[in-house]
């Protein structure tokens, strides 16, 4: 999954998502930030099996809701 060259004005929540492929965010501008990397509960946090590339984004990738 790639999420590539967006501008997210609100805060953009990623709950409970287990992602078995790669996922790619670039070039993403999160004026909220996002709880893509949170890591606050084992039983609701994201997983990355099949890894995860960062590269280019604005903003906090791991903000609390």
């Amino acid at each position: 999954m790639v999420i590539s060259d967006n501008i997210f004005y609100g805060f953009f929540s990623f709950f409970d998502c287990i992602f078995e492929k790669q996922l790619i965010v670039k070039n993403n501008i999160f004026k909220k930030g996002t709880d893509l990397l949170t890591r606050e509960n084992k039983g609701f946090d994201n997983c990355f099996y099949g890894g995860v590339i960062l590269t280019d984004n604005i903003g906090p990738l791991n903000v609390m809701p």
